[in-house]
């Protein structure tokens, strides 16, 4: 028992001498490695130069020299490229090693002042912002906020057909349902509605349904509004199909009764020969602005055939009538009025067709021998009437007189 609790003693009085002359310095030098900049760098200078693995190892670690170069290259290179990618790259570098960072700031405050001052402000704008998440996110929204308005701006400033159809070719993309709703509740309300009230049908249904309700319900009072005013037009229009023709030309021969896109709508109401009557005695470019007009909501509407082609067509055929008409008038009043009666006692009494206008196979003009002789004596001078007829057979001058009222 004696000489084992003498063994006990012995491995105590071991243990008690490495922990004191071992352990103890070692911890101690670990402490002072990892705390001791200057003590830490001496280590690994000394360090390096042991043979074998040590060496090897602590080898990887740059000398101060060496380190103090590659911090000097750096802050060259970041004083080399454009301020904004500097910044971001000793962002980084601050974020993960404060000392680096310093080191670098210092060589090139020593290289350019200047521009480190500025590079420092740009790092502590960078630092101001949000986390990256959020900032990546909102520079996304915010570029396509930009390109939203882009559209806006360049949809607004386009023809209405135009416009209509970039959005129908929009809405035919499978993605386009949020994109849509996007510029019909940012858009300005009164191209929405306008562009709305002539879309294809389909196309319609696709925007209302998705747009805000408080949007929607305005559209909607705004299309309702259209089309009362386009049932008002129609309504007008059908007044003036009766209408005396010298008395329609006063209200629609100009803008001063209607606006030009209303007269259109009108004009598209009525019927080829009195719209042609209309523009007949109308100025050269009123009427160019009003075919115009009606070309456009022509093409809104979708129409297959084009009303002014016809209007315009009448209006010639008008302009050659009363062309020829003025010169019968011309030489009737030549004529002594005895002659002129026996012209006009055989015509009178033929009201076959002599000429027929026909557009599209619809007739727009039937011309008889009566009716060339009524228009010829409506535009002769009264004073010469009046002698035609007071020697004409009573019964016929009274015909014809009832005929020239009417």
């Amino acid at each position: 028992m004696t000489k084992e609790k003498k063994n006990k003693e012995i491995i105590k009085i071991i243990l008690i001498f490495a922990l004191v002359f071992i352990l103890i310095p070692l911890i101690v030098f670990m402490l002072v490695y990892f705390t001791n900049k200057d003590f830490k760098k001496s280590t690994n200078e000394y360090l390096r130069n042991t043979p074998g693995i040590v060496g090897e190892y602590f080898s990887k670690y740059p000398t101060e020299s060496e380190r103090e170069e590659k911090e000097l290259y750096l802050a060259n290179y970041y004083l080399s490229i454009k301020e904004e990618s500097s910044a971001d790259k000793l962002y980084i570098i601050k974020k993960s090693d404060e000392e680096l960072y310093n080191n670098i700031i210092k060589n090139m405050n020593r290289k350019s002042a200047n521009k480190t001052k500025d590079i420092i402000i740009l790092v502590r704008n960078i630092e101001l912002r949000k986390d990256l998440l959020h900032t990546l996110y909102d520079e996304i929204k915010d570029e396509e906020e930009a390109e939203l308005s882009e559209e806006i701006r360049r949809l607004e400033n386009l023809e209405l057909i135009l416009a209509i159809r970039d959005i129908e070719i929009l809405s035919e993309r499978t993605d386009s349902k949020n994109e849509l709703r996007r510029i019909f509740s940012n858009i300005n309300l009164k191209t929405a509605t306008d562009m709305l009230y002539y879309i294809q049908p389909d196309v319609y249904d696709k925007i209302i349904s998705n747009i805000d309700s408080n949007r929607r319900k305005e559209i909607e009072s705004l299309l309702l509004q259209k089309d009362k005013k386009f049932n008002e037009l129609y309504s007008k229009a059908k007044v003036y199909e009766v209408m005396d023709t010298e008395r329609a030309i006063s209200e629609l021969g100009n803008t001063d009764s209607y606006k030009i896109d209303d007269l259109s709508k009108i004009y598209m109401n009525l019927s080829i020969s009195k719209a042609a009557e209309i523009l007949l005695g109308a100025d050269e470019d009123f009427v160019n602005d009003v075919i115009s007009s009606i070309e456009i909501f022509e093409e809104l509407l979708g129409e297959s055939e084009s009303r002014t082609v016809k209007i315009m067509q009448t209006i010639s055929f008008k302009k050659q009538y009363n062309q020829k008409i003025d010169e019968l008038v011309v030489l009737y009043e030549k004529i002594e009025p005895v002659e002129v009666v026996k012209i006009v006692e055989k015509m009178i009494k033929n009201k076959n067709s002599v000429t027929i206008f026909e557009i599209d196979e619809d007739t727009i003009y039937t011309i008889s021998d009566s009716s060339i002789i009524l228009d010829v004596l409506k535009n002769m001078k009264k004073q010469k009437v009046s002698q035609i007829l007071s020697i004409m057979d009573p019964n016929d001058a009274a015909s014809i007189t009832r005929e020239l009222a009417i």
